[in-house]
């Protein structure tokens, strides 16, 4: 196509914004202005491109954003921290990705990602104290969104009240719970419990001795466990119906539970409960322009995003106005105690050493596999 052509069908609405950039940015052009493209052939589609989790979807989590482009930003989803960065390390070029934190150094080590100017996010000083200060020094490349605790739920009326009395991760090594056990299907959804259970030093790097020790562990309950989860519904779905009495599940599975009305209980282990954290990473060579962009991590930010997630996702919120926001009962059902306590005291994820993480993987795997 020659450039009368696409700049008469552009300005006539022929092409939506999104498609304009794209085509633009493929051209090494920042911006549609530059070619003279009117601003109603702009505004005829919103241009974010994001790539998220189920759950992180849905209009509530963007809204001021829609309400000012007219429309929401086009979502592509994803079910795994793994497959998310080789889709994109295979040539996917979304605006935003939202990696967990445990992962954001690898995205931000293998380049994919953009710093972040924070003093274009107004809400950033509404944002946990903790939350802000993942990232060491001054250089930010990730917008905190969402949290939750790695803990155990349980069936109240089939787990036996004596296994509850130590509260441990050890429940998932009882020999009496065989076939009535659900782990995530994840090499860190695993590993973690087992470490903490374990007693090792740094869950989140393990020397190859402890790694020893968590394997042996891990074949241990492989031998107890029904199935290893990747989709939450499918575990809540398997609690629901009286098949699996324990798990290693988060805030989000207890809170929809309880409100169908299922017997559930939520256990804090002594040993620790791993806090985890979702956030928006900016993908480098998104087409997106970037006042777009920043316009959409404001609105992602709002507490009222933030209540969203509260209210019908069961997560912890990253603002802590969302709090102040949310229904009262909707809070309490996170299963968490007093917010502030758990968000200064959680044992929050941290990006495994690659050697370290490629020995993880490693073990899960083969573990998985019967070795």
């Amino acid at each position: 196509m020659n450039f009368d052509e696409f700049h008469t069908k552009s300005k006539s609405g022929g092409y939506s914004r999104r498609q304009i950039n794209k085509m633009l940015a493929s051209l090494g052009i920042a911006s549609a202005s530059m070619m003279g493209v009117s601003r109603s052939a702009l505004a005829a589609t919103p241009s974010v491109d994001l790539f998220t989790w189920a759950g992180y979807d849905s209009p509530e989590m963007f809204a001021e954003y829609t309400e000012k482009y007219g429309g929401p930003p086009e979502i592509t989803r994803t079910s795994s921290n793994n497959e998310a960065r080789a889709k994109v390390r295979g040539g996917f070029t979304p605006d935003f990705a939202v990696p967990s934190w445990s992962h954001g150094a690898f995205w931000i080590d293998e380049g994919l990602v953009e710093p972040l100017d924070i003093s274009r996010l107004p809400r950033w000083s509404e944002m946990f104290e903790r939350l802000q200060n993942l990232e060491e020094g001054d250089v930010k490349h990730f917008v905190p969104l969402a949290w939750g605790n790695t803990a155990v739920v349980y069936r109240t009326d089939m787990v036996p009240p004596d296994l509850l009395e130590d509260s441990s991760w050890g429940i998932l090594w009882d020999e009496r719970l065989k076939g009535q056990i659900a782990i995530r299907d994840a090499f860190m959804g695993a590993m973690l419990p087992a470490a903490l259970w374990g007693g090792v030093g740094d869950a989140y790097d393990m020397t190859d001795e402890e790694l020893d020790l968590v394997g042996d562990l891990l074949r241990t309950q492989r031998d107890l466990v029904r199935f290893y989860w990747k989709a939450e519904a499918d575990v809540q779905q398997a609690m629901a119906s009286g098949e699996i009495a324990v798990i290693s599940g988060w805030n989000s599975t207890y809170a929809t539970l309880k409100a169908q009305g299922v017997p559930v209980g939520f256990m804090v282990p002594k040993e620790g409960m791993p806090t985890w954290v979702d956030g928006y990473m900016m993908i480098k060579g998104g087409a997106a322009p970037e006042q777009e962009k920043y316009d959409f991590l404001h609105a992602a930010m709002s507490a009222e995003a933030g209540a969203h997630l509260i209210e019908e996702v069961g997560y912890g919120a990253a603002n802590a106005k969302a709090f102040e926001v949310a229904d009262a009962e909707k809070v309490a059902s996170l299963g968490i105690g007093d917010v502030a306590t758990v968000v200064e005291r959680g044992l929050w994820s941290v990006a495994v050493p690659v050697e370290t993480k490629d020995k993880m993987v490693d073990l899960y795997n083969r573990v998985k596999s019967g070795f």
